[in-house]
């Protein structure tokens, strides 16, 4: 039976854990076929000036969703120090790791959130790596405004 957070933060990422490692093998790129069926002749994989553009600004998108994602950790680490005080309390997260988490259920969140960033980074095609990196890049930087707006910090305590 589950009694605390801890269990129930556990079960939820060994879940996850499982569903992204059996995504994964299923729909490995590496696994896809270079060749077109249709017409039997092998497609180009030479990427042109605006693929380029493109893969550039997607890593320019990335690098900023690893510090909002950083700088959002370090203040819900904040909010996990801060909470016994009844100062802060956890919003967005809370059905993951509860209302006054503890800094393991903060540290095993963000690894967790930050493997499944990675991965979706390293395996998604470019087109859908893009909207979701802007998808990212808007939710975690609303997030991280407004916990500055209220007084959060980016301490490692």
């Amino acid at each position: 039976m589950i009694k605390t957070n801890r269990d129930t933060g556990f079960i939820a990422l060994a879940i996850v854990l499982a569903l992204c490692i059996i995504f994964f093998v299923i729909a490995d790129p590496a696994r896809a076929d270079p060749i077109d069926n249709a017409t039997s002749t092998y497609q180009s994989t030479v990427p042109t000036q605006a693929d380029k553009t493109e893969q550039k600004a997607s890593n320019a998108l990335f690098i900023a969703d690893s510090l909002l994602l950083t700088a959002d950790w370090l203040q819900t680490r904040d909010i996990a120090y801060q909470c016994p005080t009844g100062r802060y309390y956890e919003m967005t997260a809370a059905a993951f790791i509860g209302h006054c988490p503890t800094m393991h259920g903060v540290n095993n969140y963000f690894a967790l959130y930050g493997a499944t960033f990675l991965a979706v980074n390293y395996y998604s095609p470019l087109w859908f790596k893009s909207g979701f990196n802007v998808y990212v890049a808007a939710t975690e930087g609303s997030v991280v405004a407004g916990n500055y707006k209220i007084g959060l910090h980016f301490k490692f305590k």
